[in-house]
């Protein structure tokens, strides 16, 4: 009888073993997203909404449609920076729930809205593959 091993018939010369399992939470630390008072939306730093997380494929600083001004102390708690994931917290439908994008920018960080939940960057994965897994059924 042979031993059936975790490891894929098909491997990058790079890698080796078996594979591991792991929960994001080693990966990624999970905070709500920042609400201000509507004086201060439309002008600022960008912010991260549901649009950005839907209709892009990776987000870009530049890309961001929304902007919001913050304090300083708000814009160190609701930083994105590059590697972050975002995920949706809330939306017009029940499928677009929990649906994730990756913050991919290296020169600017951006902010993240009340209706998304930032995944902060805190252990080591390619945050681009990471992001397709998440979209994987």
């Amino acid at each position: 009888m042979m031993i059936k091993q975790n490891v894929p018939e098909l491997r990058f010369p790079e890698f080796s073993g078996e594979w591991e399992e792991i929960s994001l939470s080693s990966l990624l630390e999970f905070n709500n997203g920042l609400n201000e008072k509507k004086e201060q939306y439309g002008h600022g730093r960008k912010f991260i909404n549901v649009l950005d997380i839907l209709n892009n494929d990776g987000i870009y600083y530049d890309d961001i449609i929304g902007s919001v001004s913050a304090s300083e102390k708000n814009e160190e708690i609701y930083k994105v920076e590059h590697g972050d994931i975002v995920f949706l917290r809330s939306s017009e439908s029940r499928e677009d729930v929990g649906k994730s994008n990756v913050y991919l920018d290296e020169e600017e960080f951006a902010l993240f809205g009340g209706f998304v939940i930032r995944g902060k960057k805190q252990g080591d994965y390619h945050p681009y593959f990471l992001n397709l897994a998440l979209a994987t059924p």
